[in-house]
């Protein structure tokens, strides 16, 4: 795998900060990024809300607040800010 496909979390400068499924990875690279996905999803890595709205209906619950976001497109989740810094 060249150094701009190192894309999975642990394989290289940009899969240190999250996981990416490149265009153009041929099939095997393609399995073996989605294992690696499953084993980090299988522990608890990044599993707590870093989000320091604790009081917040919706703290802990990504999927719903990434959704109110866009909906109201008012500003990106503060726990995928420092990623838009980057």
């Amino acid at each position: 795998m060249t150094q701009d496909k190192q894309s999975v979390r642990g394989d290289g400068p940009a899969g240190d900060r999250i996981a990416r499924c490149e265009v153009d990875m041929d099939r095997d690279e393609y399995v073996e990024a989605v294992k690696k996905i499953r084993v980090m999803l299988a522990s608890d890595a990044d599993a707590q809300c870093p989000c320091p709205k604790t009081k917040c209906e919706w703290h802990g619950n990504c999927y719903a607040c990434v959704r109110i976001h866009r909906h109201y497109g008012d500003h990106v989740p503060n726990c995928l800010q420092p990623l838009l810094k980057e």
